[in-house]
């Protein structure tokens, strides 16, 4: 099926899994040509995601509950 927009020609995507920490960890370094993301959580914790330098339980901009996805198009 072909698909239209004003997104790349082409595309690659990336897997990264990221085991539980009690510390911050970088999920997606800086990347100007990033078209979108996806976050899973795939384990039984809460997982604290911020669009900056350090996430924490009282400072963090997505609460992903265990099972929980969020995307970002056009990022």
């Amino acid at each position: 099926m072909p698909v239209t927009g004003d997104g790349p020609t082409t595309a690659t995507t990336a897997g990264t899994q990221v085991g539980a920490s009690a510390t911050s960890v970088t999920l997606l370094a800086s990347n100007a040509a990033r078209y979108g993301f996806l976050f899973y959580n795939g384990s039984t914790s809460v997982c604290y995601v911020l669009f900056g330098t350090t996430a924490s339980a009282t400072s963090f901009s997505i609460y992903m509950a265990p099972g929980a996805t969020f995307e970002q198009l056009g990022a």
